[in-house]
């Protein structure tokens, strides 16, 4: 771990900043696999690092999985990845913890005066009824957190990563559900009492700031294996294995590395940029004066969000029918 992350900052000081007026960092994310396994120390020498590279805002979000020696550094958000809060569920995701490691966990919260903390789900889970996501839903409300990430099992990717429990299973078929089933799960969700940020789910105010800078397609750095940026209008990837990762920085720090690929293109751009346009109703007129008006699109670009539940669930088609257009 040790030699991981000193490696990981000599990236981020290797790093051409964007512009030495920017802003300081509103957010930091840890995230891959189990990132709070890495002992307090080392993650604040990456947060020192990016502190003395770009700067960090006084008001920064900075996010991580728990660990109680982390809020001592300035981590004032937490994820929890609960998935579901039943036996069956937890063993069919493949997850090494159970229901009670799940309340061990939301009590430490508690105990750490954590403000911030949000909890991960998922449906569409093998075997998963009405019935047990509703109770999974409840008893997140009654965890009294302010954050709620809300994932819909996606079975392809599974069967791509391998080692999953659920791979076994012919996609739609049981015990998988059927697509009006996972519709129905998305619409329980979304009447749960809470304020809806895109796929998300959150308390008035506690918007996940990092999630946002990329649905408002805002420039970010990304630091370490496998890891993506987007800066200047460019996206560009680092080697996924250890020893290609070595000699990227290595070159990086004898400036021999073009940090770069091709510019996002149109397509790239409307995967990752779905914004919701101020929270207003638009009338089916004002719709289309905007689909028409170019100078008013290109000066001032207009982006819509159905209503939910059934508004998201049409968007879903709409998008995959407009990309059979676009890039058949």
């Amino acid at each position: 771990m040790t030699k991981y992350v000193q490696l990981l900052c000599r990236e981020i000081n290797a790093t051409k900043a964007e512009n030495k007026t920017d802003p300081p960092l509103e957010t930091v994310f840890f995230g891959g696999s189990t990132p709070s396994l890495v002992p307090p120390k080392l993650v604040d020498s990456v947060l020192e690092t990016l502190s003395l590279k770009f700067g960090l805002s006084s008001e920064a979000q900075v996010s991580m999985e728990m660990d109680q020696g982390l809020m001592e550094l300035g981590v004032n958000g937490v994820s929890l990845g609960v998935q579901a809060f039943q036996e069956e569920l937890l063993k069919a995701c493949g997850r090494a913890h159970g229901v009670r490691e799940v309340y061990e966990a939301t009590e430490i919260v508690g105990e750490c005066g954590v403000e911030n903390w949000s909890m991960d789900l998922i449906s569409s889970l093998p075997h998963q009824t009405p019935e047990i996501w509703e109770e999974s839903l409840r008893l997140t409300v009654e965890a009294r957190l302010t954050h709620v990430s809300v994932y819909d099992l996606q079975p392809n990717k599974a069967r791509n990563s391998g080692g999953c429990k659920w791979s076994e299973y012919p996609l739609g078929e049981f015990p998988l559900p059927s697509e009006m089933r996972s519709a129905e799960f998305y619409k329980m969700a979304s009447r749960t009492p809470s304020d809806a940020e895109i796929s998300s789910y959150c308390k008035s105010g506690y918007h996940c700031k990092h999630n946002l800078t990329y649905w408002k397609n805002k420039p970010f750095y990304a630091f370490g294996l496998g890891s993506t940026s987007y800066v200047d209008g460019v996206r560009f990837s680092r080697p996924k294995r250890m020893k290609e990762y070595t000699g990227y920085v290595e070159k990086m720090e004898n400036d021999l590395v073009e940090c770069g690929e091709s510019p996002r293109t149109v397509q790239d751009m409307a995967t990752d940029h779905l914004v919701v346009n101020e929270g207003r109703a638009i009338a089916a007129d004002e719709f289309n004066t905007l689909l028409v008006n170019e100078d008013e699109t290109e000066r001032s670009p207009a982006y819509i969000r159905l209503s939910d539940p059934d508004g998201f669930l049409l968007s879903n088609e709409l998008i995959s029918l407009a990309f059979a257009v676009v890039a058949p």
